[in-house]
């Protein structure tokens, strides 16, 4: 639940994968079945991205890497290497794509939630962006 951040099409692709093994499944199976996830969707992903500005790749991958409550705070934008005033447009236009969000619940499946924290919508592409980061 934790891979799929509670994202319904994903819970059911994952399971779907994960109701292939023919034995009990362990960690390594899970993670296994989530790149399967990742590889049946790459090119999707991709596409989504190309839709981006380089400033909005760069925003969007920095969220992946490291969600956060403070998107204007000096450590994001130290990270980033992008100016506070430029991270709030990115961050707006981001929203507005839904290709991102902020957390307005937490829920206890999800443990890497906070509340307020802004993070990538879809969690596949999330995983893509720390996976080629």
């Amino acid at each position: 639940m934790s891979l799929t951040e509670l994202h319904p099409y994903y819970v059911n692709l994952l399971c779907h994968e994960i109701w292939k093994i023919e034995k009990q499944p362990e960690l390594e199976d899970v993670l296994h079945c989530w790149k399967i996830c990742y590889e049946t969707h790459e090119d999707r992903l991709i596409a989504d991205l190309e839709k981006l500005t380089a400033k909005q790749k760069n925003i969007l991958k920095m969220l992946a890497i490291n969600p956060t409550i403070e998107p204007t705070g000096q450590h994001f934008t130290q990270v980033s290497k992008t100016s506070a005033s430029s991270i709030n447009q990115t961050i707006k236009t981001l929203l507005e794509k839904d290709m991102a969000f902020k957390i307005k619940k937490v829920d206890p499946a999800v443990p890497q939630w906070e509340l307020n924290q802004v993070r990538v919508l879809d969690p596949l592409l999330s995983f893509a962006l720390k996976k080629y980061a």
